[in-house]
């Protein structure tokens, strides 16, 4: 069983990604903004991060570049619009595995964390 931290804002996002991963036995860790995320992904330690891209306190990319910097090398899932290529170099430059757009679909959730612990692979990947 994995730990998966997610970060987000909305409860809805949260409460639909939650089932999808306990479904499959992972325990899931959550955290409403990112300065909350980011110390609870340095106490916890999970082995995956979920995390919004906009954020209040701090955005999801703020976020993992600061764990990066920490050298937390836990994979990483972003959930929303990667259509700005500023946006997409930055994920691809702090290893972020895949990007799960709005509204979230619970086998892309899956899917995306499954690849994320599998293999650990850093290259970009599209949500189905």
């Amino acid at each position: 069983m994995a730990s998966v931290l997610i970060i987000d804002d909305s409860l809805l996002t949260f409460a639909f990604a939650q089932s999808a991963l306990q479904s499959h036995g992972h325990r899931v860790i959550s955290a409403r903004d990112g300065v909350e995320g980011l110390s609870t992904a340095r106490d916890e330690r999970p082995d995956v991060i979920i995390t919004a891209l906009s954020l209040p306190a701090l955005d999801g990319l703020s976020v993992l570049r600061i764990l990066r910097e920490e050298g937390h090398t836990s994979p990483c899932i972003v959930i929303g619009d990667l259509q700005s290529d500023t946006t997409r170099t930055a994920c691809e430059a702090l290893g972020v595995v895949g990007n799960i757009p709005r509204p979230i679909n619970a086998a892309c959730v899956r899917e995306l964390v499954d690849l994320a612990l599998r293999t650990g692979d850093t290259r970009m990947q599209a949500a189905a």
